[in-house]
């Protein structure tokens, strides 16, 4: 797993996603023991909660990346797992 990456690397990795690339805060948060998980705060205001791993990861990252989609649809205000 990637560990300890610096700002640099952070503001790559938004960058590549369009989401700017100066990182003007970022420490690494709770959010799955698979992953590493970041809180960035951006320049441009928006605050950014982004996970990385190795690319023999992508496909958990896809399927959790649909099933987030799945629940942005969603019109109730709560759901029930």
């Amino acid at each position: 797993m990637m560990e300890g990456l610096g700002r640099r690397v952070l503001a790559e990795l938004a960058g590549e996603l369009g989401l700017g690339s100066e990182v003007l805060g970022s420490r690494r948060v709770g959010g799955g023991c698979i992953h590493a998980a970041y809180h960035l705060r951006m320049a441009s205001g928006d605050e950014v909660f982004m996970k990385i791993n190795e690319v023999a990861c992508l496909e958990m990252f896809q399927a959790e990346a649909a099933g987030l989609r799945l629940m942005a649809e969603c019109t109730m205000t709560a759901l029930r797992i």
